[in-house]
């Protein structure tokens, strides 16, 4: 009863004039409107003490609304009457009371903080959580929600055989915690779920659908405003005949992110697997792929006028942009269709340029990615990079790539290739694209180290990075040491700790720095102690130096050798990040600092911000701790901020 009270009540509101519902309000303020309860209250004040943590710049007001029958004790169920009546900003209410369907008018988001602990109800959808509902359309509301969304990953499950999906939507699978998936494929393939991964099947059999795409559609808007880790499993390539457009669309409507990655069609599994191939040198030089049936099962016209009106995709045409579009032109094309050059679709380099039959070849011009068309060059553009022509109506849509924290943006990450993938997976979460160029690897000197055939002699091993982790363990499995036999592990820095916990280890100290140093020295080693500390050649010997001053046996070993990592290709970036020192002087070498004006840079405290001062280049961001969650969570906090900022 009382939750369609809720209802009622917030449709009331949302039925107001228009005036009211799209208006904006440039501030540095948000209003946020609860119910008066002590309990509401309470929840309320965590909430926003928790906001101005995130967001010191912005100040909150909490505007508490009365409504006859409230008590302390009774959770609210719904909203006052007058909510978003008062120019308020957005509401705060239990999770699990909010009405599904949220009313017209309305959008919402679930945070992850729980509370609620005086709550002994059986459990139910969004138990202890906290959602905020607010006017659809607010820019700074659907910005703010970007911090606490994941990205829905729409993922191509191939034609029939699971090995067909790709390697990345194989990781997608296995990173989820929600899979809403289709019929046509491989059941197998859900093997890659984790163990605790809910599934949804949506698929329609023998005519008969499970749900209907609108029912899909809703099903994907209310996880993926949940925070939920959605996939969402679409049979062959989700972009040809999979329906992909209604979902994205319904998605970008409301400002939530997501990204796409395509699978292996039947197209390509009936032709190239059987030797069908669509393109033969001196047989064919393209084709036509076209559906034989319309929206409910009727035949579809595939005369020959009905293919002319298609799009038409040229590989390889780089430079012969200017005499394909004009061929088309002559064969009366309108000089206001859609065209767009797509080069080097599917990496970190990838880049559109768009335009029209009329003006495409001057834009790729200008671009300055393709050079003269009359070079004797054998690249195929000035960059070397592939390009294809997309000519028809399909080349004037987009998805939108702003709609995460990152919105978009270029991220270089220059760390070593032991914090690539993690980095890389914090980069997608969060809206960005990573561009992974690493500037320095790490080379065990394994072999070299007598120390580590020796281990029991030791009662503590210091490990300061993830890297000594990897290198520690690789020594063990090889001469085959029991694990069981190991000193005590002295670990810094939340990385080489995450790390260890990865393998089932779990380290014996936490090895604070500055001065809390030495009281976890004194409170977990003795004097006359024996300890291996393992490190990189760069890292130096002052921790050990120190250890010994404090009465301690100490044998300082270089575990592996620091070295740069040379790129002859200068990427496209907007922000830059940085784990230590050498890979910001790795950088700076081979391109100047002069590629880093006009960037924003984030960087791990210690060594990376030393270096990057002593160059000259100032930091944007410097992280809190020496993880990567730690610097790209802060760096897509700082990106929202600044969006919140324009949008005042």
């Amino acid at each position: 009863m009382r939750r369609a009270l809720f209802g009622a009540a917030m449709w009331r509101l949302c039925s107001l004039a228009n005036t009211v519902i799209c208006m904006t309000r440039p501030s540095t303020t948000f209003k946020v409107g609860t119910r008066a309860s002590n309990l509401a209250l309470a929840q309320t004040r965590h909430v926003v003490h928790r906001l101005c943590g995130l967001l010191p710049r912005w100040t909150f007001e909490i505007f508490p609304l009365a409504e006859p029958g409230d008590q302390d004790r009774v959770p609210g169920l719904e909203s006052p009457a007058d909510f978003f009546t008062h120019d308020l900003d957005f509401a705060v209410h239990p999770a699990r009371d909010m009405p599904d369907p949220i009313p017209a008018g309305l959008d919402w988001f679930w945070l992850p903080w729980r509370d609620d602990p005086c709550d002994d109800r059986p459990t139910s959808p969004g138990q202890g959580a906290i959602g905020l509902s607010f006017r659809i359309g607010d820019r700074r509301l659907v910005r703010l929600r970007s911090l606490f969304v994941r990205p829905v990953v729409f993922v191509g499950a191939g034609a029939g055989a699971a090995g067909l999906c790709t390697a990345d939507g194989l990781a997608a699978l296995k990173a989820c915690d929600l899979c809403i998936h289709d019929a046509l494929l491989d059941s197998s393939l859900l093997a890659a779920l984790p163990a605790n991964a809910e599934r949804i099947d949506v698929g329609k059999r023998a005519g008969h659908s499970l749900h209907t795409q609108t029912e899909t559609t809703e099903l994907i808007l209310r996880h993926a405003r949940r925070g939920r880790r959605l996939v969402r499993l679409k049979g062959g390539d989700p972009g040809l005949f999979g329906r992909l457009a209604e979902e994205t669309e319904a998605l970008e409507a409301l400002g939530l992110p997501f990204r796409v990655i395509p699978g292996v069609s039947s197209l390509n599994a009936s032709t190239t697997g059987s030797g069908m191939m669509l393109t033969r040198r001196g047989v064919s030089q393209g084709f036509c792929a076209i559906t034989a049936r319309m929206a409910g099962g009727k035949m579809t016209d595939v005369s020959a006028s009905a293919r002319s009106r298609l799009p038409v995709v040229f590989f390889m045409a780089g430079r012969a942009a200017a005499s394909v579009t004009e061929q088309l032109r002559r064969e009366n094309w309108p000089a206001t269709t859609p065209a767009a050059a797509v080069f080097a679709a599917g990496t970190d380099e990838e880049t559109i340029v768009d335009g029209t039959l009329a003006n495409l070849a001057s834009r790729m011009a200008d671009s300055g990615l393709v050079g003269s068309t009359t070079g004797q060059s054998e690249r195929e553009t000035s960059t070397g990079l592939p390009v294809l022509l997309i000519c028809g109506d399909v080349a004037g849509f987009r998805f939108r790539r702003d709609l995460g924290a990152l919105r978009g943006k270029r991220v270089l990450l220059t760390f070593s290739e032991a914090l690539q993938e993690s980095a890389r997976r914090q980069v997608l979460d969060y809206g960005g694209i990573p561009v992974s160029r690493p500037m320095i690897r790490f080379v065990p000197c394994l072999e070299e180290q007598s120390e580590l055939r020796d281990l029991r002699s030791y009662d503590w091993v210091v490990l300061t990075s993830s890297f000594a982790v990897d290198c520690l363990m690789k020594s063990l499995c090889r001469t085959k040491t029991d694990l069981r036999g190991l000193p005590r592990l002295l670990v810094s820095g939340p990385g080489t700790m995450a790390r260890l916990e990865t393998l089932g280890l779990q380290a014996d100290a936490y090895l604070a720095t500055g001065s809390g140093l030495l009281e976890c020295v004194s409170r977990n080693l003795r004097p006359g102690e024996r300890v291996l500390r393992l490190r990189s050649n760069l890292a130096g010997a002052g921790l050990s130096d120190l250890l010994r001053e404090l009465g301690l046996r100490v044998d300082d070993v270089v575990l592996y050798r620091t070295e740069p990592v040379g790129h002859e290709h200068k990427p496209r970036f907007d922000i830059a990040l940085f784990a230590g020192d050498s890979a910001v002087e790795s950088l700076i070498a081979q391109w100047g600092p002069e590629r880093l004006e006009g960037k924003l840079v984030a960087a791990f405290p210690g060594s990376a911000c030393a270096a990057l001062a002593k160059a000259g280049i100032s930091i944007d961001v410097k992280a809190s701790e020496r993880s990567v969650e730690a610097c790209i969570g802060e760096l897509a906090l700082y990106e929202v901020s600044r969006a919140l900022q324009e949008e005042a």
